[in-house]
């Protein structure tokens, strides 16, 4: 089963996230350790730098999303603040309270919209 038929998708039409910078090309994430070989940590679960962005079904509030994402979350906070790569031993307490938030994505990922807005 493809992808559009899976996850209702149609790339067409599709420039990216982030308004005024529009890729050149898409990628397979797996494809990230060929394109960075000196910094490929795909395989550290605790490395930061995906953003993602998905849709809701019909029907799902952002509310009920967030709090369904939010369970596993949590525990995966939990579970790193253990590991001996923990780095904010000072935060602590606001790491552990820490959770995904989920934002209305309709206009993309950039600033730019709003300063524009307000000009």
């Amino acid at each position: 089963m493809g992808w559009r038929s899976r996850w209702s998708g149609d790339a067409q039409g599709f420039d990216g996230t982030t308004p005024g910078d529009e890729p050149a090309a898409y990628v397979p994430l797996c494809f990230k350790p060929r394109l960075t070989p000196n910094w490929t940590d795909t395989d550290r679960w605790d490395d930061y730098w995906l953003y993602l962005f998905a849709r809701l079904k019909p029907g799902v509030t952002a509310t009920r999303a967030a709090a369904v994402l939010n369970g596993p979350y949590g525990a995966l906070v939990e579970e790193q603040s253990k590991g001996p790569r923990f780095y904010y031993r000072k935060q602590l307490d606001r790491f552990l309270k820490s959770r995904l938030t989920l934002k209305d994505g309709s206009h993309g990922k950039s600033a730019m919209r709003t300063k524009a807005e307000f000009r």
